[in-house]
C-alpha cells in the first residue's frame, strides 16, 4: 500500500513535543494540530521518505528491534488514525 501526505502538512518539533499541523494549503482538510507520540512521529518521519507500507514496517522494525509483523498491527492503526483525520491518503496502485 502506498500513502500521500496532504500537502500543506508539516510535523514539528516544539519543546519536545511532536505536532502535525495543516498550514493554510490542508486547514480546511484536516484538524490544524494534531500531537503525536515519539513513535507516531518516527512513522510520519519514515511517511516523508517512502510512501510504502512495507518499506515503513522495515525501518520501524530495524529501529525498534522488532519484526515487521510486531511493528505491522500498530503501523496500520496510525496510518487509519492520519487518513481518517485527512493528513494522508492512499494512492491508487496502477495495474
Amino acid at each position: 500500500m502506498r500513502y500521500r501526505i496532504h500537502s500543506g502538512v508539516v510535523l514539528e518539533t516544539v519543546c519536545g513535543e511532536h505536532l502535525l499541523l495543516a498550514t493554510r494549503a490542508s486547514c480546511a482538510d484536516c484538524p490544524y494540530v494534531q500531537q503525536l507520540n515519539d513513535t507516531a512521529a518516527f512513522f510520519w518521519r519514515q511517511l516523508e521518505k517512502t510512501p510504502e507500507t512495507e518499506q515503513l514496517a522495515r525501518a520501524a522494525a530495524e529501529k525498534y528491534s522488532l519484526s515487521e509483523a510486531e511493528i505491522l498491527p500498530g503501523l496500520q492503526r496510525f496510518l487509519d488514525s492520519m487518513e481518517e483525520l485527512g493528513y494522508i491518503r492512499r494512492e491508487e496502485e496502477a495495474i
